[in-house]
Order: C-alpha cells, then structure tokens, then sequence
C-alpha cells in the first residue's frame, strides 16, 4: 500500500492519501478520486493503537464503512465499500496509498504557472500552464515522496528529489483541474545544466483547486472527524489562474536544480503576506473613508445649493411682492395726484366761469341803465 505511519504527525489531521486506483477494485467507485481523497480510518487506527494494514486485513471481504476527505470540495463524506479477500491480487482496498497530513495538503502542492517551449515540461511530462498541480514524485526504486511535507516547501522538496534522481526514471503524480489525476513517466537528465523547464508557484493563490460541485453531496458529514479543514478558497482559485498576481514570492523559474534552502523563508514570507494584508486593508479603509467625505461633500453641497436656491427664490418672491406694491402705491400716488389736479382744474374752469359771468354782467348793467332812464330831452323839445 505504500507510506508509513509515524507518531510525528498529529493523529486527528492525518489520513491516507489515494495515489492510485485498481480498475474496478473496491475503492474505484463513484465518489473516489485519485490523489485528490484521503482514507481517514477510525480514530484507534489514526492514534497507532492499531496498524492501519490491521485494520484492513481484519474487514478482507466485508462491507466497510469509510471516511474519505476531498481536498476539492474540502470537506468529509462517508462511503461504503465491498473489501477483497485476503488473497486477491489487487489487495484488499485495490489501491495505493501514503500517510500524509490531510489538514495541509491543499497548500502543498506546485502550481505550473508557465512552461518553456521544447523543454523536459511539456515533452516529457506533458505540463500544461495554470492547470497542472505535481502532487508527488516517486524515483523508480523508491517509495513514492510527496510535496506535502510540513519541513519544507514544495519547490524545494521538488529540488532535491531531481537533484538525487539525475539519470533515474521517475513517476510524476500530476493533478490537472479540469482533467484530474494522471501519471507522467520520465527519465531526469544528467547534465549539470539540466533543467525542467517550468515556472512554479505555491502558497495562498496556488492551492489545490477547489470545486463544490460533487455528486454525492448528499453523504457528506462535516462532523466525522475533529478540526475538519473548511476554507473557502474560490476566489483564491480564481486568482491563482493569473499569472501575475500578488503572490510574487512564492513564484520561482526553475532553471537549474541547485536550490538553497532557507529554513526562516517561509516564517519571513508569512510575516510580509499577514504585513501586506494589514497595508491593504488600512490602505482600503482610507479609500473608503475618501469616498464617504467625498460623498458627504457632495451631499451638503447638495443641501447647500437647495438652500441657497431657496433663498433666492423667497428674496424674489420678496423682491417681486415689493415691487407689485410699490406699483400700487405708486398708481395710487398717480390717482391722487391725477385727483387733486382735476380738482384745481375744476376750481379754476369755475373761477373762470366765475369771472365771466361778472363781467358780462358788468357789461349788460349800463345798457340797461341807459334804457330805463327817460329821455329828457326829448320832452323839453315837445315842450
């Protein structure tokens, strides 16, 4: 089955990975997938208490209940499955299997994120650019040596393995996203400038590709083991199909097989990722503070233009009902005026009417002084 247990890993976090399925063995069933899935066993074999291949071989040609952890989907789900017998030439499970830590496989692996044309990576090993993941490398002769070790990074687990494999046939375990599980077989070369010919990446924006479609959602159970890994990494996926995203550091052109090794990189490398989140959450909070004044600004000039509009409109409307009275006044003015001159001019047309009167009278009262008055002479005469 491959793998060995070992008391260094914690119990609770640790499963057997499925590196490969026999072709209608009991775990090539819907629901299983290659390198993707985990065994977790019950927890007296996860605690040593009893060895895992006992625990096999004590359920050979049964049913048997199993747990199974997907690092597509993140979560638990149990299945059950019918046991070869002990003597079967497939095994008992019909697969190959490795102890590893469940709970940090997602972040152990290599993402291709470009690879040189005419190279060992894409005529040898057939890699394709930002859809690759290599899981695991297992030289000819030796057990099979994954990427997801807790002492080391995968670029530099990577490294080394080809470093000491140089002129040896190797098993390259590669998991594609839209493709899934597959094996490459290649012979490493063994001039001192040999390269693979890739540029590979790992850390938060690389992950494991996570996908919450399955069909057999409706067995999973989240509760089956303690600390379940439950992360919601769809955006991370998203952004790890680019090639130049923020994750720079992580990002190295392999052009040769001497790698130093750092044992204070990744620690650094944490400190600046959690530093330059911190940078871009303030930086975001001062943006948003920004807009607020700026929309607060144009809110109160808002207010402000309607209130200055107000104003003008009632000191027109002022201005307007004092002009309508001042007309008023002043047509009322104009009517007096117009009333005492028609007056003078009446007064007057009388006093002239007055005065003509008088002296037509003074005119007539001698004519009539003169007729009345008998004519002397003329009785003289007769006389």
């Amino acid at each position: 089955m491959g793998g060995s247990e070992s008391g260094v890993l914690n119990p609770l976090n640790t499963g057997y990975r499925i590196y490969h399925l026999i072709k209608n063995g009991p775990l090539d069933v819907n629901g299983i997938n290659e390198l993707s899935d985990f065994i977790i066993p019950p927890k007296d074999v996860l605690e040593n208490k009893v060895p895992f291949v006992d625990w096999v071989t004590s359920n050979a040609g049964k049913e048997l209940k199993i747990k199974i952890y997907s690092l597509k989907t993140r979560s638990l789900k149990e299945l059950t499955i019918k046991a070869n017998e002990k003597n079967s030439k497939d095994g008992i499970l019909g697969g190959s299997v490795r102890y590893e830590n469940w709970s940090i496989a997602h972040k152990k692996v290599l993402h291709i994120i470009s690879v040189e044309p005419k190279s060992f990576a894409e005529e040898k090993l057939h890699l394709i650019s930002n859809e690759d993941y290599i899981i695991a490398v297992q030289p000819i002769d030796q057990q099979i040596i994954s990427l997801n070790l807790e002492e080391s990074d995968p670029l530099s687990i990577l490294g080394m393995i080809i470093q000491n494999s140089k002129g040896k046939e190797c098993n390259f375990y590669i998991y594609n996203k839209k493709l899934g599980a597959r094996r490459e077989n290649a012979v490493i070369g063994v001039d001192d400038d040999f390269k693979l010919g890739i540029e590979g990446a790992y850390g938060a924006l690389h992950e494991f590709p996570f996908d919450d479609i399955d069909e057999d959602k409706d067995n999973f159970d989240n509760n089956i083991v303690d600390n379940p890994v439950k992360m919601n990494v769809i955006e991370e996926k998203n952004e790890g199909d680019n090639v130049n995203d923020s994750n720079q550091e992580n990002k190295v052109k392999i052009s040769n097989v001497v790698i130093e090794k750092n044992d204070n990189y990744d620690d650094d490398k944490k400190n600046e990722i959690v530093e330059e989140k911190k940078d871009n959450i303030i930086e975001e909070k001062k943006i948003e503070i920004v807009e607020e004044k700026k929309d607060n600004n144009i809110e109160e000039k808002k207010i402000e233009s309607v209130e200055e509009n107000n104003d003008l409109k009632e000191e027109n409307d002022n201005d307007e009902a004092k002009k309508i009275f001042d007309d008023k006044d002043n047509k009322n003015e104009d009517n007096i005026f117009n009333d005492d001159e028609k007056k003078i001019e009446e007064e007057n047309e009388d006093e002239k009417i007055k005065e003509e009167g008088k002296e037509n009278e003074k005119k007539e009262q001698p004519k009539k002084r003169k007729k009345k008055k008998p004519p002397q002479n003329s009785w003289k005469k007769n006389t």
